[in-house]
């Protein structure tokens, strides 16, 4: 497990809904033309006020993926956070 500092949180991107218009695209090719993701945090430094299970929203090319020992986590810093959704949002 990674146990993030400095400010960064593991974070699990949430997949939208994509409309229902269809478009071949080759294998291991994605596109992704939002601006901005929801990820889910899974574990937040040790000094964040943000709470495990949060929703939150950041731009998507601050969304950082890593492996480490074949396991892949996705970082982000704390401070690309632009806000968060409560439970009245589409996402559960």
């Amino acid at each position: 497990m990674l146990y993030p500092l400095n400010k960064h949180l593991v974070v699990e991107p949430i997949e939208e809904q994509q409309d229902q218009t269809q478009i071949l695209i080759p294998d291991g090719v994605r596109i992704d033309l939002s601006k901005y993701k929801i990820v889910k945090l899974k574990i937040a430094s040790i000094n964040s006020i943000l709470e495990k299970g949060m929703f939150l929203v950041a731009p998507a090319h601050t969304i950082e993926e890593v492996s480490f020992a074949d396991k892949k986590y996705y970082l982000v810093l704390e401070n690309h956070v632009v806000g968060y959704l409560d439970h009245g949002g589409k996402v559960k």
